[in-house]
């Protein structure tokens, strides 16, 4: 609450214009990560597989990322069962398995999406995470290296989306490939104080 918007640089504060016209006024939140309940990051894990949306941005519009939408969440619960209350949804691009490694192999994961020199990973817009919302979804997670993904636009609206909705983001996951389609996800984050994003173990159990 008190959020000065005028503290943003003027395109920010035309992008929260454009978001509030669609989705209504940004929400506000006092829940920092150690305020956040262990249950809303366990549940059982629906990996939604996004790898064929790998390749399919245009390099013009780069640095961009894939989006994932809402449909594409809807033809997954066609084939896998409709989403569940406190389900944990985990986008599955292969990403990190990929591009995740050490120095100096390290540019192609993050510098060169960020710069426009490759496709950035696939990630939901704001869109995909309102439905996920609507569906008692309060934990979204994903195997790229953010949720928001490399275009600022969308990312900042897609963060709004998450925050409003209070729900919790968990990013940078590695093996979700290995998952059976019966694991139990669990995202513990250490007690950080007043933290609004920190380092965690993520566990499978099957």
């Amino acid at each position: 609450e008190g959020f000065n918007n005028r503290s943003y640089s003027s395109q920010v504060q035309q992008w929260l214009t454009e978001y509030e016209k669609k989705y209504g006024p940004r929400g506000t939140s006092q829940i920092t990560t150690e305020k956040v309940p262990l249950s809303q990051t366990t549940g059982f894990a629906r990996v939604i597989d996004v790898k064929h949306l790998v390749g399919t941005s245009s390099k013009k519009n780069w640095p961009d990322s894939p989006e994932i939408r809402p449909d594409h969440i809807q033809q997954f619960e066609k084939q896998n069962g409709e989403l569940q209350p406190g389900d944990i949804v985990i986008f599955h691009s292969g990403y990190s398995d990929k591009y995740f490694h050490p120095f100096p192999q390290d540019k192609a994961c993050l510098v060169e999406p960020i710069n426009g020199q490759r496709e950035g990973w696939p990630a939901p817009g704001p869109d995909a995470i309102i439905y996920l919302s609507k569906k008692g979804v309060r934990c979204v997670a994903t195997d790229g290296p953010t949720l928001g993904g490399t275009q600022p636009k969308r990312a900042l609206m897609t963060y709004w989306a998450l925050g409003s909705k209070q729900m919790v983001g968990v990013e940078y996951l590695t093996n979700i490939g290995v998952l059976p389609s019966n694991a139990y996800f669990i995202f513990a984050a250490p007690k950080i104080r007043g933290s609004h994003g920190g380092p965690g173990r993520a566990i499978a159990l099957y």
